[in-house]
């Protein structure tokens, strides 16, 4: 199997090795967002149970794994939680949990992008190296321009593929995202509505737990 793949990069030539550094890059960095997306979602159910079980009482301890979430949970575990403070606090921790879960999109879209142009700058040299044949040798042997044609096909296959699939992994790894950053903002709601419920009105209208 490796054989066909070996004669497909030297027929394709040297355009054919940033195409494949291009795939490379693409998918390795769509893995390590969704590794990334997996570490959120654990320290967010951490971050619930441990709300859940002891955040207001103020007694038990423990780590979510994500130093956004201990931070939260630290002050959630304060003397005195009002609603608008949590609020002001969970949007701080939101906008820090928005960037670094939009970390390294862009740069899998433009990774993503190049592989195409590069197939198209492949098709370019071939073209230019068909018609330098048929400058130099003429029209009539079809064999010194098979390989100017098969630089500028093989090529242009080569980005296609590798673009085509890192389309759908970074829709896919986009769209996990997206599904968590929906979730914790949900939790934020949910989190200060039960505030709401248990604690009692300073001489602000606010409540703590």
């Amino acid at each position: 199997m490796g054989t066909p793949l070996l004669g497909m990069i030297d027929q394709g030539g040297w355009i054919m090795w940033p195409i494949i550094a291009s795939s490379l890059v693409v998918w390795w960095l769509g893995f390590w967002k969704l590794y990334m997306i997996w570490r959120w979602g654990r320290a967010r159910r951490r971050f619930l149970t441990l709300w859940e079980n002891g955040a207001r009482e103020q007694r038990k301890t423990g780590e979510t794994g994500e130093c956004g979430y201990d931070r939260l949970l630290a002050f959630c575990r304060s003397d005195k939680v009002s609603v608008s403070a949590f609020s002001w606090r969970f949007r701080e921790f939101l906008l820090e949990t928005i960037s670094d879960l939009n970390d390294g999109f862009s740069t899998i879209a433009v990774w993503v992008s190049v592989a195409p142009l590069l197939g198209l700058l492949g098709t370019v040299v071939g073209m230019i190296e068909t018609f330098r044949v048929i400058t130099v040798f003429g029209a009539g042997n079809p064999s010194l321009t098979a390989e100017g044609i098969s630089i500028a096909l093989l090529t242009t296959e080569a980005g296609l593929t590798v673009a085509f699939p890192g389309m759908l992994l970074y829709t896919f790894v986009n769209n996990r995202k997206n599904g968590l950053l929906r979730r914790v903002r949900s939790d934020g709601e949910t989190i200060a509505s039960r505030l709401l419920i248990p604690g009692r009105a300073d001489n602000n209208g606010e409540r703590h737990v």
